[in-house]
């Protein structure tokens, strides 16, 4: 009978033992997650507050306006016949804003973390309570800059032409326990401007009631001048 008892003791002492480092595990698996969630959100959140005042800081103190990165030519009545982008001033910016911001990453890589308990514990009714549990992380980046030239309709005869600054970063985070990567990316407008051709004396619009809708007639009046059948 004792030896019986003893057995009884030492198997459910080795069950509350298990079921102890099961919950201790689920803890910590739950606890990384949040806080690798946490150290995603804020990795993205400096690396695009630090990108963003990085290329206004470079483009104000190069002063680049839209004549410098497009030349507009004319026509005989002055009317915008082309445009032509200067890739040399394009790369030139590429070049410099890239290097900028990567030395801006790269010059605050050591970060530490502090959230409160209660985000940790997962309950909504504790978000923002408790103490603050600080957590060591280093952050790497890699930078990709490029242009974009984009057009928009901006009224009768005029389109809106802008330069767009794209600028993606790719980078990881260490924590004690755990490596992890983001992306995130993020647009500035380089310069931009309104291109306005020839107006016309006059316009119309054609609105097709439902009496006559399917009949063609606002096809018909959109293709004038070509062959309709």
């Amino acid at each position: 009978m004792p030896k019986i008892k003893k057995k009884f003791v030492i198997a459910v002492s080795f069950i509350v033992i298990f079921a102890i480092l099961l919950v201790l595990l689920y803890s910590f698996l739950s606890v990384r997650q949040v806080v690798i969630n946490y150290a995603t959100s804020y990795a993205e959140t400096i690396s695009l507050d630090i990108v963003n005042k990085t290329v206004a800081d470079e483009l104000s103190a190069r002063g680049v306006n839209y004549n410098d990165i497009v030349r507009l030519e004319r026509n005989d009545d002055n009317n915008v016949s082309s445009l032509e982008i200067d890739t040399a001033k394009i790369n030139y910016l590429k070049s410099i804003i890239s290097f900028s911001v990567s030395k801006a990453l790269t010059g605050s890589e050591d970060y530490v973390l502090s959230i409160p308990l209660g985000n940790i514990l997962g309950n909504e009714y504790f978000l923002g309570f408790g103490p603050r549990l600080k957590f060591k992380m280093k952050m790497t980046t890699t930078v990709f800059t490029d242009f974009e030239s984009n057009f928009y309709a901006a009224g009768i005869n005029q389109v809106l032409h802008q330069i767009i600054i794209k600028v993606k970063v790719a980078g990881s985070f260490v924590l004690p326990w755990s490596t992890s990567g983001f992306k995130c990316e993020t647009t500035v407008i380089a310069a931009q401007t309104v291109l306005v051709g020839v107006t016309p004396d006059a316009y119309t619009n054609v609105i097709e009631n439902y009496a006559d809708e399917g009949s063609g007639t606002v096809g018909n009046i959109f293709d004038y001048g070509a062959d309709v059948k």
